[in-house]
């Protein structure tokens, strides 16, 4: 092996190493995201629930007469 033939081989580890990270950073962006989603969800149900006892226990949305 001569010296481009080792070069060639760092380059090939370079850019395999290079999209291992890659791909781990963008993973990891996507369960952030699928996390903050899924926490947004519950708290928007949790908002329309509370809107809803209020409307069924303390009249939230009648009209005053």
């Amino acid at each position: 092996m001569d010296k481009n033939d080792l070069t060639i081989v760092q380059g090939d580890l370079y850019t395999l190493t290079l999209e291992k990270i890659k791909k781990r950073v963008n993973e990891a962006k996507y369960r952030a995201f699928q996390n903050a989603n899924s926490q947004l969800i519950k708290m928007y149900w949790d908002i329309g629930k509370t809107i809803s006892i209020k409307q069924e226990t303390e009249g939230w949305g009648e009209w005053c007469s």
